[in-house]
């Protein structure tokens, strides 16, 4: 059986649920990535969502070849134009590696004036150069295996583009956990130990597509057949895929520009925007892997002369999308949202009290049997009851924090002298009979002490500046 009509013979779910699953893959590794570096730091989450945008913003434009090459090999292959495909695949391969080479280039190179033009907070710049740089050694091969998964899934052959996916995310999720979490012995290495581990996959994913080109298309991937390039057919695959990958583009380079203001909010701003960003790209799924499938489908039609089937066929898959892409936005701003952000009943503390949000993660340091409590009271005492509790629980909450900083200030004041941290202190605006009770007898005797020394040494090096004025100007009246 040929490719088309072996594509001819499936049904839209057929085609679309290995697709499903593959962009479901894609899109779980950027969210385990996330989750995985959010038991480190959430300033690891922020570092990280500058550089999964880029890398977001360069695979669409990589998807200019992939969607380009992907429609023109379905039309010929519907025309019986086997060796044109072959032709087709093997430019487009080439094409795009050429293009992941610049852009990688760029990344790698650029990497710091990018940030900054994102508005990366300054302290966290460093980590997410860290990420960036390294995350841009596996764009030339992410390039390359977006056009050969592509070249399969217009051969009909979704469910080895799926394996691979499956693969890649296994070698990454066990690398992020051997590098992330130091397992074995090995070194933690943060956010860099997820970039190795992504760079890893997807080298194993290239090696992998090479393999099933050759398996299952036959066709050699050779380097001096993909650099012939034919004007014609690069003008067919950038005539359909520009307007395509261009939409996407344009969704992307949008949600850069809100990134960026995000960032000038705060490193924890823009981790909450890394999570929000992951959960629109799970919303955006099932629409996305309907539209994939139908343009296989139509492809092929349109390849074949069959005109009037392929409008019903694209009419019948846009009804399907826009009913799938209802109910899966509907989760997400329902029920499904509110649990997702930990809230609870009271929602924001700021509707009654003017102050912050309280939910699960207010409560994130209480032992488990005080959050049972705690529930087991909200569920049966009146409104008013409920707001006393929490503003209380915030008020004990606040005043734990402020222990906490006389505490650290303190001890670093005794430890190096620093005015900085007598600073601190004093804008604290804190009693020595609050200090003494806070520090304890013991710490409280030496801040004394290193406060005294202070005063002394800042008297006597007064003292000593004005001497040093006395004989430079001659004695000067007080």
């Amino acid at each position: 059986m040929s490719a088309t009509s072996a594509v001819r013979a499936q049904s839209l779910f057929q085609i679309t649920r290995p697709l499903f699953i593959d962009l479901a893959l894609h899109f779980l590794t950027a969210a385990l990535n996330t989750f995985m570096v959010s038991h480190v730091s959430y300033q690891a989450v922020a570092a990280l969502s500058v550089g999964n945008q880029i890398f977001d913003v360069s695979i669409t434009l990589f998807n200019f070849v992939g969607i380009g090459s992907s429609v023109v090999i379905t039309q010929y292959l519907g025309a019986g134009q086997r060796d044109i495909a072959r032709k087709v695949v093997q430019q487009a391969v080439g094409f795009n590696a050429l293009i992941g080479l610049v852009v990688a280039l760029g990344v790698l190179f650029g990497g710091m004036p990018i940030l900054q033009l994102m508005n990366m907070p300054a302290h966290l710049q460093t980590m997410g150069l860290t990420y960036l740089q390294i995350i841009a050694l596996c764009l030339l091969p992410e390039a390359i295996a977006l056009c050969m998964a592509a070249s399969l899934r217009a051969y009909g052959y979704t469910r080895e583009a799926m394996y691979v996916t499956v693969i890649v995310n296994i070698v990454t999720l066990v690398g992020n956990a051997l590098l992330l979490y130091g397992w074995f012995g090995l070194p933690k290495m943060s956010v860099a130990g997820v970039a190795c581990s992504t760079v890893i996959g997807r080298l194993v994913g290239v090696v992998l597509l090479i393999w099933l080109i050759r398996q299952r298309l036959g066709l050699q991937l050779r380097w001096r057949a993909c650099c012939q390039f034919s004007s014609d057919i690069l003008s067919k695959i950038m005539k359909i895929g520009l307007p395509a990958a261009g939409e996407n583009l344009s969704w992307m380079l949008q949600m850069m520009v809100i990134t960026s203001f995000v960032a000038l909010l705060g490193d924890k701003m823009l981790a909450t925007q890394s999570y929000f960003f992951q959960i629109s790209l799970f919303v955006m799924l099932f629409g996305i892997a309907i539209g994939l499938g139908t343009e296989i489908m139509i492809g092929h039609l349109v390849g074949a002369g069959e005109l009037d089937q392929a409008y019903h066929r694209l009419m019948r898959s846009l009804k399907i999308g826009l009913v799938v892409t209802v109910i899966s936005v509907a989760g997400p701003i329902g029920y499904g949202a509110k649990e997702a952000l930990g809230l609870n009943e009271t929602k924001f503390m700021g509707e009654s009290t003017g102050m912050m949000p309280v939910g699960k993660e207010a409560n994130a340091d209480m032992p488990r049997t005080e959050l049972d409590k705690v529930a087991g009271y909200l569920g049966t005492k009146s409104t008013e009851d409920r707001t006393n509790l929490l503003v209380n629980m915030r008020k004990q909450e606040l005043d734990k924090r402020r222990q906490d900083q006389i505490k650290k200030s303190a001890n670093l004041f005794i430890e190096t002298g620093k005015s900085v941290y007598l600073d601190r202190l004093t804008k604290l605006e804190v009693t020595d009979k609050q200090l003494e009770n806070t520090l304890g007898n013991v710490v409280y005797k030496k801040l004394v002490d290193q406060r005294l020394r202070y005063l002394a040494n800042k008297q006597g090096r007064v003292n000593e500046q004005k001497a040093q004025r006395a004989i430079t100007y001659g004695d000067i009246p007080e």
